[in-house]
């Protein structure tokens, strides 16, 4: 696998992170912009298991804000249909996936509503007061059937 390189830059930040494979082991290097930064690695069963560990730290580090440069520069894609966003679009979804969105994160709050007006209880005091007196009612019956305790006694 070749070498890919991300950069940080957002208010005082400008941080740089690479990052390549050297048969079952990766290694990364990640710093300051304008630095030789810092160095280090890790070893992997197999190849597989290293290209799949590069791909879950590539991931984390664009989730963080990381942009790749150099000569594999990736393409902004929608996080939900992958296609290519414009430049007109913002943020990680196509104009379309993000009016889906907003549309399904609508109709659940809708739905959310309704049920939590059906399942909210009616506080009727007369209610409640026979409920507790049934309560009560029905201990006493219980108590009254249970014999009492027979303590063994000295033989």
């Amino acid at each position: 696998m070749s070498r890919r390189r991300f950069e940080y830059t957002r208010d005082t930040s400008n941080k740089f992170w690479e990052v390549w494979q050297e048969g079952t082991s990766h290694r990364v290097r990640f710093g300051r912009i304008g630095t030789d930064g810092q160095e280090r690695g890790k070893v992997h069963p197999s190849e597989r298991a290293c290209r799949q560990a590069i791909l879950r730290l590539v991931a984390s580090k664009l989730a963080k804000g990381y942009r790749e440069v150099g000569a594999r520069k990736a393409r902004e894609v929608c996080n939900v249909c992958g296609r290519v966003l414009s430049r007109s679009m913002e943020g990680p979804l196509c104009d379309d996936c993000g009016k889906r969105r907003q549309a399904a994160l609508k109709a659940w709050q809708t739905r959310r509503e309704e049920t939590a007006a059906v399942a909210m209880p009616v506080k009727d005091p007369k209610r409640q007061e026979a409920g507790r007196k049934a309560w009560k009612t029905i201990r006493k019956k219980e108590a009254e059937k249970k014999p009492p305790k027979k303590w063994m006694s000295a033989v």
